[in-house]
């Protein structure tokens, strides 16, 4: 991940702020330009794609540029990026059926006025929501390593330590 501290709020890693950054895009090319001459794999210890940074991230932002984009799974099997897509957009409610549903009208509601909320949206547009909602569940989160340390010390008293404890 990137050690630009604007990349970070609270400790968590915002996607789309380090996509934004000049080696974010310097990376892009640089697998853009090796794809040329060589076969590129990106590695990570994520199983599922869907919890990787580099569908999330990466291919994200790889798939605009006219490349095939496959994931290998544990069984062998590939995933496209479009696959990938597929399964968010239905994660977050964003599928064309989900997000074209008939709309529960009431006796006083102007039908020229009611529009669902996503019902315009692109396609691109829901993509761009669905990749943001799941950066947000899966993004690096800087752990806090400080914790408390309680000492005790026990002076004479009637009473035994393991009352304390």
């Amino acid at each position: 991940m990137s050690s630009n501290p604007n990349c970070y709020v609270d400790g968590k890693a915002l996607y789309e702020r380090i996509a934004a950054t000049e080696e974010f895009a310097i990376g892009i090319q640089r697998l853009l330009k090796g794809a040329q001459k060589h076969r590129i794999a990106l590695m990570c210890a994520e199983k599922d794609p869907m919890t990787c940074h580099r569908a999330i991230l990466v291919c994200q932002n790889l798939r605009h540029h006219d490349i095939k984009i496959n994931h290998i799974l544990s069984n062998s099997t590939l995933l496209t990026q479009q696959q990938i897509e597929s399964r968010l957009l239905q994660k977050f409610g964003l599928q064309d059926e989900q997000v074209n549903q008939p709309v529960q009208l009431s006796l006083f509601t102007d039908t020229n006025s009611v529009e669902t909320p996503m019902s315009n949206s692109t396609l691109e547009d829901r993509l761009k929501i669905a990749y943001h909602q799941q950066s947000q569940e899966i993004a690096y989160q800087e752990k806090n390593m400080t914790h408390q340390i309680n000492i005790y010390t026990i002076g004479f008293t009637k009473k035994s330590a393991q009352h304390f404890f």
